[in-house]
Parts: C-alpha cells; structure tokens; sequence
C-alpha cells in the first residue's frame, strides 16, 4: 500500500531532518523537509506539507542555497 510506504518515507525523512540539524548540515535538511513535503502532500496531510515546504525554504536559506533550489521548495508549497 502506497499510504504505508509514504507514511514510513515521512518517519525516515524525519530521522534524516533530526540528524542534520543536529549537526548544522543545512543543505541536507532543506532536502529531507523538501521530500518529506511531497510525502505529506500525497498522504493529503496539506497543511504539514505547506509546513514541511516552508521549513524546506528555512533550511535552504540557512545553507546559502542558490534561489533554484528555493525556487523548487516553492513551488512545492505553492502546489500544496
């Protein structure tokens, strides 16, 4: 079941979330929010994707990321 694999994709995106905060890899966390968004979405949770979408810009501030990569989280969010 599609539900189940996304639901453990959003667990293991958090895991991956925890440990880059935890260590400053900015880059890295702005993915993990950014794929655990999209999991969100299919999963019709909307508004812990759009959450998920705007930590995912957060993060890619934090690390400096050029606005292409931004630009992509935000049209996650817009999507959401």
């Amino acid at each position: 079941d599609y539900a189940d694999r996304r639901a453990e994709a959003v667990h293991m995106f958090e895991l991956a979330i925890e440990q880059a905060d935890r260590l400053g890899h900015w880059s890295a966390a702005a993915e993990a929010w950014g794929n655990k968004a999209i999991a969100l979405m299919y999963l019709n949770r909307l508004t812990d994707s759009v959450a998920a979408s705007r930590r995912a810009i957060e993060c890619g501030q934090r690390a400096g990321s050029e606005r292409g990569n931004l630009l992509i989280d935000e049209m996650t969010l817009i999507g959401s």
